[in-house]
């Protein structure tokens, strides 16, 4: 596959591949911050909706207390309780309890004596004279210490939030007095209405966890371990759907009035907003991702091309070069990159080769016109040898004519003296011959 791309889709390709990671990286590193910033956003949120319960309870609590003690503080009050009068406080407060049930969502008025008897129920004025101190620990408190108690805390009746506050006279305890507030499906429904989330109360009930009530519809969105996490002090946030609605859910402790664990407090409220923001913001992310991908490519482009065009009009120089064309021209670029001396490279060795061939050149020319006169001066000395053999040849060749005309003359006489001695010999023959022959041998003749 490398092989077959070029330099310019290689370098395009391998940006353009760079620039997608770095988008993928960048789109998941901004929706994980982006989820960070929602889920934090989410607990947020719903930590303020947990706040605002609390504050809730605990300004009903401050009101039931303030009740209380406006009824503490009554002279009438205090004197019915040193006489034990319990007639006198019902024809009292019979009368304002029926007004303010219904307007102030007073569930319980009573009063108390040390420990924690019930004197009187202003609400069920026949049920009294029982003990309290087994279950509702702020009166016993209350009576105890002779302090205001307020908080959440259950009774006969149920959870309910109490504010129990002494009644003494010339400094000697009297007893209590109570007002319990509504701490039921209406307090639910209307702090539902004003925060605009759902909320559902999950009270302990030995070792598991019961509704106690709320909007839900019975529905939750944790288990018996997310209650028992809860009821030790912890939160638990989630997201969710309700009803095909993006929801985020949180999970906290609910205390009586001494801080003990009741259970847990569910909060469900509307993420759909979030959940927007987050597929805006999902969408946006790609969306910038693919331009900058695109924009990357094209940059990329548009650089591989400018490294690409010089260095395969560097190439085809080169090429040329190896071919043996030195009277290429080499591109002219003033870049001082990488390409611009790459470039500038290619023209040393261009002019180096050209430089180089005429110094070759110049060597073979003076190489052959060495060899010129090395064959001139074998001619001309070939030629005076041939001078001087021809000379000596001459020379050898008139002394051998003259050698053999003398032999020839030496010849002759040689011949003539052959003849001569012939003569001779025949001369001095005749007379030996004419001595054998005579009978009596000459005078002349030689002797034997």
């Amino acid at each position: 596959m490398r092989a077959t791309l070029g330099l310019r889709m290689r370098i395009t390709v391998a940006l353009a591949v760079t620039a997608a990671a770095t988008a993928l990286f960048a789109v998941l590193g901004a929706m994980w911050i982006i989820a960070g910033i929602i889920d934090r956003a989410d607990q947020r949120e719903l930590r303020s909706h947990y706040d605002a319960l609390q504050s809730r309870i605990a300004e009903e609590s401050q009101r039931a207390a303030a009740m209380s003690a406006v009824v503490a503080a009554m002279p009438a009050t205090q004197e019915a309780m040193a006489k034990q009068d319990r007639e006198a406080l019902v024809r009292l407060f019979g009368p304002v309890f029926a007004a303010i049930k219904s307007d102030y969502g007073v569930d319980q008025f009573q009063f108390h004596v040390p420990p924690a008897t019930s004197y009187l129920r202003v609400h069920q004025p026949a049920k009294f004279g029982d003990d309290l101190s087994g279950f509702r620990k702020t009166v016993v408190v209350a009576n105890q210490d002779h302090k205001v108690v307020v908080g959440l805390e259950g009774g006969v009746a149920g959870l309910g939030i109490r504010g129990v506050v002494p009644i003494a006279q010339g400094g000697k305890h009297l007893g209590t007095v109570e007002f319990g507030l509504t701490f039921g499906q209406p307090f639910l429904d209307d702090f539902k209405a004003s925060r605009h989330v759902d909320v559902a109360f999950h009270l302990a009930d030995g070792s598991g966890f019961k509704l106690f009530g709320g909007t839900l519809k019975g529905k939750s969105f944790f288990d018996a371990a997310d209650y028992g996490r809860a009821a030790g002090d912890g939160f638990t946030v989630r997201q969710a759907r309700l009803d095909n609605t993006p929801v985020a859910a949180l999970l906290g402790p609910i205390k009586d009035f001494s801080g003990k664990p009741l259970g847990a407090v569910e909060l469900v409220m509307d993420n759909a907003d979030y959940e927007a923001s987050a597929d805006r913001a999902w969408l946006l992310a790609i969306g910038i991702a693919a331009l900058g991908l695109v924009l990357a490519a094209l940059v990329g482009y548009l650089i591989a091309r400018s490294i690409s065009r010089p260095i395969l009009s560097i190439t085809s120089v080169m090429r040329e070069l190896a071919d043996g064309r030195l009277d290429v021209a080499v591109p002219a670029i003033k870049a001082n990159d990488e390409v611009g001396a790459m470039v500038r490279a290619v023209a040393v060795f261009r002019d180096n080769a050209v430089n180089f061939n005429k110094l070759q050149a110049e060597q073979a020319d003076i190489q052959a016109r060495s060899e010129a006169e090395k064959r001139r001066a074998f001619a001309a000395l070939a030629d005076n040898f041939e001078a001087s053999i021809r000379e000596v040849v001459t020379t050898v060749s008139a002394a051998a004519v003259e050698m053999e005309h003398t032999a020839r003359s030496m010849s002759g006489i040689v011949e003539q003296s052959r003849q001569q001695t012939r003569a001779v010999s025949s001369a001095s023959a005749w007379p030996r011959r004419t001595c054998r022959r005579s009978r009596p041998p000459r005078k002349n003749c030689p002797r034997r």
